[in-house]
């Protein structure tokens, strides 16, 4: 177990011994009750490695008695205390990190945790985070296109679920100008059919066009990538 050095390890040592005594002697829910006592005392302690190990305990005894009811309970409550443990820990990645890929990574996992929890308002104040720290990434210098096209991708996505229209059509713009100058790339190479691969490349831009009403550009694409399909 971990150093238990914050607690009063002869009492600890007291009430796991009396645990194992009642799981060795068959008293399956007393050392249940006690192991799920020690996991608590582990919460308190932050000792969180030895909180699951003896809430192994305590679920193999409720299970040696067919208490699914127990054991429904423990998974549960858990599993909550997972999530937020998971987030807690990964804030403190974010907060000492100088690394902006591993600050994206934990948000990201933050975000995941906020909506399985079902605290929106919080998810809001970290997509905005997430979204900030995306736009530094797109600052890097010799980013490979598909990589710098994810980039676009992510903060459109999470614009569209912080509801942030301005930006939403300023982000759909730039990856639609992104795309055309992939296809302008495309043209001037001397791989197989340049022609048509532009075109698939001006057909996806133009749709991005047509989401933010900007049908001039829109229509322009269009007429050009027909062009290029046909020749």
């Amino acid at each position: 177990m971990a150093n238990r050095n914050k607690i009063d390890i002869e009492n600890f040592d007291m009430i796991l011994q009396e645990a194992n005594d009642n799981y060795y002697s068959g008293r399956f829910e007393d050392s249940a009750n006690t192991f799920e006592h020690l996991s608590s005392m582990c919460v308190k302690m932050e000792l969180y490695e030895d909180m699951i190990y003896f809430i192994y305990r305590a679920l193999v005894s409720w299970s040696s008695i067919n208490r699914a009811d127990r054991m429904i309970k423990i998974y549960q409550r858990i599993g909550l205390f997972s999530i937020k443990l998971s987030s807690q820990l990964a804030k403190q990645v974010v907060d000492n990190s100088y690394d902006l890929f591993e600050k994206v990574e934990f948000l990201e996992i933050i975000a995941k945790n906020l909506a399985n929890t079902g605290e929106m308002d919080k998810r809001e104040h970290v997509l905005i985070e997430l979204v900030k720290h995306y736009e530094e990434l797109l600052d890097f210098d010799n980013i490979d296109y598909i990589i710098k096209k994810g980039y676009f991708e992510s903060i459109i996505s999470l614009l569209e679920e912080i509801n942030d229209p301005t930006r939403l059509t300023k982000f759909k713009s730039s990856l639609a100008e992104l795309i055309c100058k992939r296809g302008d790339l495309m043209l001037k190479e001397s791989n197989f059919d340049p022609e048509l691969v532009a075109a698939q490349y001006y057909y996806e831009a133009a749709d991005y066009y047509l989401a933010i009403e900007k049908h001039k550009k829109y229509e322009n694409l269009i007429k050009k990538a027909d062009r290029l399909s046909k020749l």
